[in-house]
């Protein structure tokens, strides 16, 4: 049996990043949730994670400035980001796809939605 995936979640809001570890663990893959960008880059200094998942918009450093940074550093660039938001317009996805993301998820977002989106990336 393969060892189980872990994804990164990056969110400010504690009842939305529960929720997501819920249903990551609901479908077997480790979970790293952390609440704010630095937070996140200092994960990112000692692990390497199969997939990160930022919320767009938190105190800080934003999910769009962790992408950035994320991007520029050799070890992580295949690291797959999904942003995770309450505005998803289309400035907001091209911002998105300017940091390298593959997809901009509504919030709040299903539970099938997450797993397909992963499963696409896992495939």
């Amino acid at each position: 049996m393969p060892a189980p995936r872990t994804v990164l979640v990056v969110d400010d809001s504690e009842p939305h990043r529960r929720l997501l570890e819920l249903v990551l663990h609901a479908h077997r893959y480790e979970v790293e949730a952390v609440a704010d960008g630095e937070s996140a880059l200092a994960f990112l200094q000692r692990a390497t994670p199969d997939a990160i998942i930022l919320d767009v918009q938190m105190p800080g450093l934003s999910g769009l400035d962790v992408a950035a940074r994320v991007r520029r550093l050799q070890r992580l660039r295949h690291v797959p980001i999904l942003f995770m938001t309450s505005h998803a317009s289309d400035e907001v996805r091209a911002a998105a796809a300017r940091c390298g993301a593959l997809d901009v998820l509504a919030k709040p977002i299903a539970g099938t939605d997450l797993r397909s989106r992963l499963a696409t990336l896992f495939a």
